[in-house]
């Protein structure tokens, strides 16, 4: 849990250690990769009104993400899956459409007073529009 709590502070711009021990319980499914240097992403799906949901999807590498998808949507079959991907990512978002995926909706977030310190291409998914 140190290690996922570490990184997840370097892809969300706030701690947030008492929400990650319960949205990382079940129900919802979490899986990480590591790599030599610990950590290299992770990734949650839950299920929704429609299907599941994958959120947060954080990972070093756009392969990485890719993979930790992939293992996530094994986990639920041949259920409907969403994803809220960033709009900067755009290569993911291409290999996602490529792959059968198709956009639902489009949001655009917004910052008053700057934009928070963390690292944006390391988010592939976010954690959930539902909760801001």
């Amino acid at each position: 849990m140190a290690g996922i709590l570490a990184y997840d502070r370097q892809c969300f711009p706030a701690p947030r250690e008492a929400f990650l021990r319960e949205w990382l319980r079940q129900p919802r499914i979490a899986l990480f990769c590591g790599g030599s240097a610990g950590i290299a992403g992770y990734g949650v799906v839950r299920r929704c009104r429609e299907g599941f949901k994958v959120g947060p999807l954080f990972a070093d590498r756009t392969e990485l993400a890719l993979a930790l998808l992939a293992d996530l949507a094994g986990r639920i079959g041949n259920e409907v899956l969403h994803i809220d991907v960033p709009a900067g990512q755009v290569q993911f978002t291409a290999m996602l459409q490529a792959a059968g995926m198709v956009p639902g909706f489009a949001t655009t977030r917004m910052y008053q007073s700057g934009k928070p310190g963390n690292a944006p291409s390391t988010v592939f998914g976010i954690t959930t529009l539902e909760l801001g």
